[in-house]
């Protein structure tokens, strides 16, 4: 997949200076790609006051996606035959408080970025866009029924949680059992950021072809890995953890732990986009997962022995998040099938790189 990209002679990434996509960076600099062409806001929450340091091939630009005459100037500078769409806030906690910011960045942004490529189409030119969209567009997971069909997931109600009521035990009143999550499991985001996610698969869906573009849309799950802020309430429980262990603290498991989730590791991730960045023909959305369910309680376990800590050495709390899933976990066979690709770092392999990383990160 590396040595076809090579052969390009411009690649764009929004939001290229973030956790994949510095990683992503690193391994098109490696195949020997020339031209890349960086956009990102550096905004402080995700960066804090670190900024990464990219080699002579990289031009980056500081600037919003959401600044239109600045896209416009930027992708027709970059002239990219490749571009990944990076570019967003993230967080599902927090998109409930800031609704607007994420529209405008997520939805608005995305909208800007295709006019700019529409604006700069030949004929002769091929074009192609990947966007890392979110597992957040399903809300929950599907469903098993006892009567053998395949449902999505109701949202669960806030009253329902309150009372203890976690699990979802039935769907139109027949028996219920999560499962893996097929591509064409029904979207019902829980949360703004879901939808905005969502929105950012149509407009791509809807505009790619209408502006010389083909596209690929990845679904990801749970991305963890070296590099991912420490700092930032909203990246992700992994590193949340890690940072309350490190404090002394005991780790607080909401509900009743059972919550499961599916992570995959950043440099799989990475292994996607480039295989994704190579497939011109397929118009679907595919999951980028581990394909593999953990609970809450499992994470800590692994996470609490590669610290060194007691393997137990957490509390359940019953608290709970409105809007929260209850379980996530990728069907990943379109991936292998149309991507050729699987994942190949195991959890316990990749928090021990996070782990090792932080130690480092934090010694410095």
């Amino acid at each position: 997949m590396l040595k076809q990209l090579a052969k390009t002679s411009s690649i764009l990434i929004t939001g290229g200076a973030g956790f994949i996509g510095t990683r992503l960076i690193d391994r098109l600099s490696l195949a020997g790609i020339e031209k890349i062409f960086v956009l990102d806001n550096f905004l402080e929450q995700v960066h804090g006051n670190n900024r990464p340091t990219f080699s002579s091939v990289v031009t980056c630009e500081v600037g919003d996606i959401a600044d239109e005459g600045l896209v416009r100037r930027f992708v027709r500078d970059a002239d990219p035959d490749v571009i990944f769409h990076m570019a967003a806030d993230t967080g599902t906690g927090q998109s409930m408080d800031l609704p607007r910011r994420y529209c405008t960045t997520n939805i608005t942004g995305t909208a800007i970025l295709l006019e700019a490529l529409k604006a700069i189409s030949m004929p002769d030119k091929s074009r192609h866009i990947v966007l890392p969209s979110s597992r957040a567009v399903y809300g929950e997971g599907a469903y098993s029924l006892e009567n053998g069909t395949i449902a999505p997931g109701p949202n669960r109600s806030p009253a329902d949680l309150a009372t203890g009521k976690f699990d979802i035990a039935e769907i139109r009143g027949l028996r219920a059992e999560p499962i893996k999550t097929p591509e064409e499991t029904p979207p019902n985001p829980a949360s703004v950021y879901g939808s905005t996610k969502l929105m950012q698969e149509y407009l791509v869906a809807q505009l790619a072809p209408v502006s010389g573009l083909s596209a690929t849309i990845l679904r990801l799950q749970n991305v963890y890995g070296p590099g991912q802020s420490l700092s930032n309430p909203y990246t992700g429980i992994i590193s949340n953890f890690i940072e309350t262990v490190r404090q002394g603290n005991r780790i607080n498991i909401f509900e009743d732990g059972k919550i499961s989730r599916d992570f995959i590791h950043v440099e799989d991730v990475v292994s996607a986009l480039v295989a994704a960045a190579s497939v011109k023909e397929y118009p679907n959305p595919i999951n980028i997962g581990s394909g593999q369910a953990t609970s809450i309680i499992e994470l800590s376990s692994i996470l609490l022995r590669v610290l060194g800590a007691p393997p137990h050495d957490f509390f359940i709390s019953g608290q709970f998040r409105a809007g929260d899933i209850r379980h996530a976990v990728a069907d990943i066979r379109r991936a292998r099938e149309i991507l050729s690709w699987s994942p190949s770092i195991g959890l316990e392999e990749g928090l021990r790189s996070v782990v090792d990383w932080s130690t480092q990160k934090t010694s410095n």
